[in-house]
């Protein structure tokens, strides 16, 4: 039987980091001892943990930040022009509406229903062939009232 999670994973980082209050903390190890996803939750976010604690801080060379701010100043703003920052806008915005008019001209191709004329040509070329093929003894004064009439010709 699954049980359903009440728990979530900042509970579980919480009660890692000692930040539970007793009763908390309480519910949440009897959940622990019944549930083996909330185990297994706890286990892998004590992997995480552990992996970033093996890390080493990265510290800098001496008089590099001072070095940056030099050269940074030294460059002085870096500046790009109006025009093509505009540009790149507007060939982003045009693709992006071609290509939606382009995907959904596509999807409707696929999904049209026939139009009122491609299916009356179609209806009528089907009649015309059907009637085409009667034998002149099917065409009696009542079956051809019947044919007009109903439109039934078989």
């Amino acid at each position: 039987m699954e049980t359903p999670q009440n728990y979530n994973l900042e509970d579980l980082s919480a009660y890692l980091d000692g930040e539970l209050d007793e009763a908390q903390q309480e519910a949440l190890e009897a959940r622990l001892v019944v549930d083996p996803q909330c185990r297994e939750d706890l286990e892998d976010l004590k992997r995480v943990r552990r992996l970033f604690q093996s890390w080493e801080p990265i510290v800098p060379k001496p008089f590099f930040m001072a070095r940056f701010q030099d050269r940074l100043h030294a460059e002085g703003p870096v500046s790009r022009p109006w025009d093509l920052q505009r540009f790149a806008v507007a060939a982003t915005v045009v693709l992006s509406v071609g290509s939606f008019l382009f995907a959904a001209y596509q999807i409707r191709q696929d999904t049209e229903p026939d139009t009122l004329d491609s299916w009356l040509t179609r209806s009528m070329d089907q009649e015309v062939l059907e009637f085409t093929n009667l034998q002149e003894s099917d065409l009696s004064k009542e079956r051809t009232l019947d044919i007009v009439l109903t439109g039934n010709i078989r």
